[in-house]
């Protein structure tokens, strides 16, 4: 059996208070954040693919980079929680409607293919696993949703940029990347 590499990935979170246009009253839940007429809660979350374990220093420069930005863009008046943390190893992680993996040297997309089919065996067995445990029972449109897929596991969507074009991606951002993605 073919071993793939897997990789460190980290769960990225951020919760903010902005200002909002709407003036509505407030609901309970964010009158327990201590927020104002005016003010909103948002938040972005997502999970990042490493080649190595993050130092300390290499976590406060990437969190201190994305504060930065995230106060930029919207607004912000305060944060309520920004954290990094490694959540596991594996092959691929799921990134809007795709997913990607570092570039290996003297690989095909076969083995690109080979390697993401064996990461949606797994993950669809971990599901099933978590619905016989009882740990999961979340539905989307009367399915079962499968985590940390968004799609990935019905294969027909397997897809280069396009509709029609072959997996794995080969737009210029692609190859230009360290990463080899598989949009979906």
């Amino acid at each position: 059996m073919v071993e793939y590499p897997k990789y460190p990935i980290y769960k990225v979170i951020f919760r903010w208070v902005q200002k909002s246009k709407a003036n509505k009253d407030l609901t309970p839940y964010q009158k327990k954040l201590c927020l104002k007429k005016g003010e909103i809660d948002n938040d972005y979350s997502y999970e990042i693919i490493k080649k190595q374990v993050m130092t300390a220093e290499e976590i406060n420069d990437f969190m201190s980079e994305r504060i930065l930005k995230y106060s930029k863009e919207h607004k912000i008046i305060r944060f309520i929680e920004s954290s990094i943390k490694l959540i596991g190893y594996e092959s691929w992680v799921c990134d809007y409607f795709c997913h990607k993996t570092f570039k290996v040297e003297g690989r095909d997309d076969q083995w690109y293919l080979d390697s993401f089919e064996n990461y949606v065996a797994r993950k669809e067995s971990e599901y099933e696993m978590a619905l016989i445990e009882g740990c999961d029972d979340r539905k989307w449109d009367g399915l079962p949703y499968i985590p940390k897929l968004m799609g990935a596991d019905q294969r027909w969507r397997w897809r280069g940029e396009n509709e029609g074009d072959p997996a794995p991606c080969k737009c210029k951002h692609c190859l230009d990347s360290d990463y080899v993605y598989i949009n979906h």
